[in-house]
């Protein structure tokens, strides 16, 4: 009877131990959500308050977008990269950043891609940033596959 009892108290030990360790990978998943989270929404606050300094260059159909300031440090951190390249049809502009900051979570292994699709109408210009990342298709990247940020913008070449 008494073995029974410490075989028992043994298995249940080994089951608790399991929860344990799921709600330990549960809370690590959500405490890094949540400061990927408060990080992208300090850079879209920090860009929304101070302005953005944007140089476009354009040759024919191909342009470059580079972004200056606190702003264009903030993506080279994130991203790599503060030049967005792409081209330009008529008044539409489709620009990237493909990322080359590896991430990773488990055996997801990801970068951040930054796509801005924007309209030029005389001397405005307005869009989205749609930031998507890029995974190796591990099924611990299940969520971020499906994951995609959106900020929208507009702003006013200065006078010259």
């Amino acid at each position: 009877m008494r073995m029974s009892l410490i075989t028992s108290y043994r298995l249940n030990a080994v089951a608790c131990l399991d929860a344990v360790e799921r709600l330990m990978v549960r809370t690590v998943l959500f405490w890094l959500h949540l400061a990927a989270g408060v990080f992208a929404g300090a850079v879209i606050l920090l860009m929304s308050a101070t302005g953005v300094a944007l140089t476009v260059t354009q040759n024919g159909e191909a342009v470059t977008a580079s972004v200056g300031g606190v702003s264009g440090a903030a993506l080279d951190l994130v991203l790599a990269s503060h030049e967005f390249v792409g081209t330009i049809d008529g008044e539409h502009m489709d620009l990237r950043i493909t990322g080359e900051r590896a991430a990773s979570m488990g055996a997801c292994a990801y970068t951040l891609n930054a796509d801005v699709a924007a309209d030029i109408d005389g001397d405005t210009l307005t869009g989205t940033i749609t930031y998507r990342p890029q995974t190796n298709g591990a099924s611990d990247c299940n969520y971020l596959n499906t994951c995609s940020n959106v900020q929208a913008f507009n702003g006013t070449r200065p006078p010259r």
